[in-house]
């Protein structure tokens, strides 16, 4: 029996070791592989790489070089780039890359004029090798002042000036969009490349009710007054709905950026196809530019269709001096639509184009509108007056679309209950006739000669506003 317990008491020690190193090992296991991965990662790094650009000292950079030798070797590496010898190709693709990031705004411009698929490739990969090349050390020197650091600065500080927060600007702007950045000295297709990448961020954001960052637009920007440069139409809406979503107070609150940033703006307006005027002028509108006003006299003489020859009348009226009511005396007789009366909720008259005139001219004579023949003041703080608020003051008696008629047909009869009567409503018992009349008098319109003879008389009245001519 006593050796039975001690046989027993020998198996459960021998068990309880087994399971005790299976717990220890399975503790040191993690570190001894983070150990062993650590050592294989030592040896590697201690083997030389085969790689020309796995590491800085392959790519010593110009500084050795004057700018002439600098060129010299650009065009000489660059013609052998298109050799036929692959190995001369491979060459050439190294000497290049080891000319350093001084030589990126020559590689770029080189790139835009290349032809030959290959060689272009070969620069491309290149140009984004030097690109990513000691950013961060270039972001410091950069900062501190280096103009060399970083490659199209000019394109900003053109707009911007030169100071510590534009610089940061520049940082942001390179980091968030190097393509934009990149392209801002490249061919049209590599422009249009970088507008491509930046609408789809842009599209997104403003699906999602979302405010554009000021980055964003200033890398949008930056595009659309490159010159020559023609982006499609469809960019300037993209940029009017960008720029209306952002608080224009937030630009005139920064000193160092707002007016700079303004100044861009109104650099891309002028350039704004048709199709899109109206938004832009709104824009011109709201942020107080008056880049509006010239850009709503040249349009005028473009033969603008109603609704956009109504925002320049606006415009004008906001924006320019008496003297120029008389830049509106012939369209008081235009008798074309810019508001249908189905698009105002209600029964009323269609706005026409005299009607924008004549309030224009009011405007700009500082005469209230209700003096020259219509319903109500349309002043507005942002837009000078609001055009489709516009209605014509005509006589009570004259299309009124809910005046009721004589109601001889409206009947009391006496000692009639109203459950008596299937046709009693409240008390009150109507005949046929009666509803025809009302039916009748809601489909009524408003009377085409009443209107004709009040719009005749503001058009008098307006033409009495206009300053003398000189």
């Amino acid at each position: 029996m006593n050796e039975l317990n001690s046989h027993s008491w020998h198996v459960m020690r021998r068990r309880f070791a087994i399971a005790l190193s299976g717990v220890l090992l399975g503790a040191m296991l993690p570190a001894l592989l983070d150990c062993q991965q650590l050592a294989s990662a030592q040896t590697l790094a201690e083997v030389p790489s085969s790689d020309p650009h796995s590491s800085a000292p392959q790519s010593p950079g110009p500084a050795e070089l004057s700018d002439d030798e600098l060129q010299k070797a650009i065009a000489r590496w660059s013609e052998q780039l298109q050799s036929r010898s692959f190995a001369a190709r491979e060459q050439a693709s190294e000497k290049l890359f080891q000319l350093g990031y001084k030589a990126l705004p020559s590689l770029r411009s080189l790139r835009g004029k290349m032809t030959e698929s290959e060689s272009r490739e070969r620069l491309s990969k290149i140009i984004k090798a030097l690109s990513s090349d000691d950013l961060k050390l270039r972001i410091e020197r950069f900062l501190q002042g280096d103009d060399s650091q970083l490659e199209n600065w000019s394109y900003l500080r053109k707009w911007f000036d030169d100071s510590p927060r534009v610089r940061e600007l520049f940082v942001d702007l390179y980091q968030e969009y190097p393509e934009v950045v990149m392209s801002l000295n490249g061919s049209e297709a590599e422009l249009s490349s970088a507008l491509i990448s930046l609408r789809r961020k842009l599209d997104l954001t403003l699906a999602m009710r979302m405010v554009p960052e000021r980055i964003d637009m200033i890398a949008l920007l930056l595009l659309m007054v490159t010159p020559e440069f023609d982006p499609d139409g469809d960019y300037d809406f993209l940029m009017a709905r960008a720029l209306d979503a952002y608080s224009v107070k937030n630009f005139r609150q920064d000193k160092v950026l707002g007016e700079p940033l303004v100044r861009l703006v109104a650099a891309w307006m002028p350039q704004s196809g048709l199709a899109y005027r109206e938004q832009v002028l709104v824009i011109a509108l709201k942020w107080k530019m008056d880049i509006g006003l010239s850009m709503a006299t040249t349009t005028l003489q473009r033969d603008p269709p109603p609704t956009l020859l109504a925002r320049c009348i606006q415009v004008i009226a906001r924006q320019g001096l008496p003297s120029d009511a008389r830049l509106l005396e012939p369209y008081l007789k235009d008798q074309r639509v810019v508001y249908p009366s189905q698009l105002l909720g209600r029964k009323r008259h269609d706005i026409l184009v005299c009607d924008v005139a004549a309030a224009g001219i009011a405007y700009l004579a500082n005469v209230p509108v209700t003096e020259i023949g219509f319903t109500e003041s349309v002043k507005h703080e942002v837009f000078g007056f609001l055009y489709e608020a516009l209605m014509i003051d005509l006589p009570k008696n004259e299309g009124q679309p809910n005046a009721m008629p004589d109601q001889p047909g409206l009947q009391v009869p006496a000692g009639d209950d109203e459950g008596d009567d299937p046709n009693g409503i409240g008390g009150l018992r109507f005949n046929q006739d009666l509803l025809r009349a009302i039916q009748e008098q809601n489909k009524r319109k408003i009377s085409p000669e009443a209107l004709a003879k009040a719009r005749a008389e503001i058009r008098q009245k307006a033409l009495k506003l206009l300053p003398p001519s000189q």
